[in-house]
């Protein structure tokens, strides 16, 4: 079995996000961050906030570690996702925003 299948790790946060969700999320992402591949301190992220209306799915969430979760929010990191015409990610991006 996989070692990273228990949300209950230190490896991983679900936040407010519900634990079987997320799970689903890490599971589609091979347990690793979608950035730097680190299979530690991982957290569900949301592509589209849900302050912008974005729902707790799994076609809004991405895997991705505290650092580049971070990053994401403060602006450093960007993420561009590309969709099939069913709305299921195909392809995630990143590049570090120009200061």
């Amino acid at each position: 079995t996989n070692s990273m299948s228990s949300l209950t790790n230190p490896r991983v946060y679900s936040g407010s996000i519900k634990k079987e969700l997320s799970k689903e999320c890490f599971n589609r992402d091979g347990w690793r961050c979608r950035h730097c591949h680190t299979s530690h301190g991982l957290h569900p992220h949301h592509i589209v906030y849900r302050s912008h209306g974005g729902k707790d799915e799994i076609d809004n969430l991405v895997t991705l570690c505290w650092l580049c979760h971070q990053e994401i929010h403060h602006g450093k990191l960007l993420m561009n996702v590309e969709r099939n015409p069913e709305g299921e990610i195909v392809l995630v991006a990143f590049h570090w925003k120009n200061e």
